[in-house]
């Protein structure tokens, strides 16, 4: 469940269930908003697993589970899962991901 809140006026604008990420199970480490429009958003969530879990079910912690979300913001709020996987990252203590917008065109020229 999604509780989208007007910050302007610090208020609860809507609840919405996303389907599909029920069988992700993990902490939430990482969100980026990667498009915005007045229609829509484009949310990228990275989770962290629970080491419990994955010991339970089975699993790899060399892996990072992930989400894409498109959140319809224009009338009804609504949610729906673009895609969702595992991202292969390696052996790792701590993970760090950051984002670089299109604006940021210095760093992307150094990178």
């Amino acid at each position: 469940m999604w509780y989208i809140y007007d910050s302007s006026k610090k208020k609860l604008v809507a609840d919405v269930h996303v389907n599909g990420l029920e069988e992700l199970t993990g902490r939430v480490s990482y969100v980026f908003c990667c498009h915005y429009s007045s229609e829509e958003s484009l949310i990228y969530l990275f989770m962290e697993l629970d080491e419990k879990v994955v010991e339970e079910r089975g699993g790899d912690l060399d892996l990072v589970p992930y989400a894409i979300v498109k959140l319809q913001i224009d009338g009804q709020f609504s949610a729906k899962v673009e895609s969702k996987g595992n991202l292969k990252v390696g052996s790792y203590s701590k993970l760090y991901m950051f984002a670089v917008g299109d604006q940021d065109t210095e760093l992307k020229r150094r990178l």
